[in-house]
């Protein structure tokens, strides 16, 4: 994962982190897109120094990071003040209402403190070639705690939520903890029928962040510039005529050519239904082209 810009005074800019700079692992864990770093981040405390392997202009090293609480919305537009006046860029905050189930009985289970459940015996049996704890679904009724688990995808036909990957895909399924059990959603049906209907906008995050890759990688996440927009939205959840509006990111598709960030609105109904309305690219940087999977 690479890194197209380090807030000053941050974590990373406090441990050496710099632009250009690719992450390849977190506390021992490998990462190579920017929400599994994020999903790291959020299962460690703050307070905690974590080990972050880079490789910078080939050659690699580890630095030491110590978290922090993540600065609120006011401080926020004071780190970004100085960037975006001078580029015209409007930078839009929003209280968020995001927020995670318990996950202890993953832990317990086999994940590790990063909540890669990858060795778990779980992730065995359900077939999961790798494995994590699932964030941002604290606002499902009921509450359930859950892992991705991507499975091999076997031919053109979807057999999970969604998939992911270029080359080598991957079909998306969750797995829930049900009281002394792990047991598998594998479709949306399924999925709907557990936790319909979407009452709040806290369920309408949940049920958009189970059923699409969409992420809500906070404004930390995205270069206080943008090249193909002068406005940046943080992730939202709104109340609309017949269900709710639901602002996320999207992050770099895969293959070849030109990437960027991105993002997605989508339209929840009070019955699950779930559509996406619109994108729109928010960054795109000339250099960051190639081919990925």
């Amino acid at each position: 994962m690479r890194i197209l810009y380090v807030v000053p005074g941050a974590p990373a800019d406090r441990a050496g982190i710099r632009a250009d700079d690719e992450i390849v692992s977190i506390g021992g864990v490998a990462v190579d897109a920017p929400k599994q770093f994020v999903d790291r981040l959020a299962l460690t405390h703050v307070g905690a120094t974590v080990a972050v392997r880079i490789v910078r202009r080939g050659e690699a090293s580890s630095v030491a990071m110590r978290l922090e609480a993540r600065p609120g919305a006011e401080a926020l537009k004071r780190l970004y003040a100085d960037c975006t006046r001078c580029l015209h860029v409007t930078i839009i905050h929003h209280p968020t209402i995001v927020s995670d189930a318990d996950w202890t009985a993953f832990r317990d289970a086999g994940c590790n403190q990063w909540g890669n459940c990858s060795q778990a015996a779980f992730a065995r049996r359900f077939g999961c070639a790798t494995a994590d704890v699932a964030t941002g679904l604290g606002g499902l009724r009921p509450v359930t705690a859950m892992a991705h688990c991507y499975r091999p995808a076997g031919g053109s036909t979807l057999h999970g939520l969604y998939s992911v990957g270029g080359i080598r895909p991957f079909d998306v399924v969750l797995i829930a903890s049900v009281g002394d059990r792990f047991e598998p959603i594998t479709t949306r049906a399924e999925f709907v029928r557990a936790f319909a209907p979407v009452e709040t906008p806290g369920e309408a995050m949940a049920f958009v962040l189970a059923l699409t890759p969409g992420v809500t990688a906070d404004d930390l996440a995205i270069p206080p510039y943008a090249i193909a927009s002068k406005r940046i939205e943080s992730p939202f959840a709104e109340r609309t005529p017949g269900g709710f509006h639901v602002h996320l990111f999207a992050l770099p598709g895969l293959g070849c050519g030109q990437k960027s960030i991105a993002t997605a609105d989508y339209f929840v109904a009070s019955n699950g239904d779930i559509h996406q309305t619109a994108t729109e690219d928010i960054y795109a940087d000339p250099a960051w082209a190639g081919c990925s999977d």
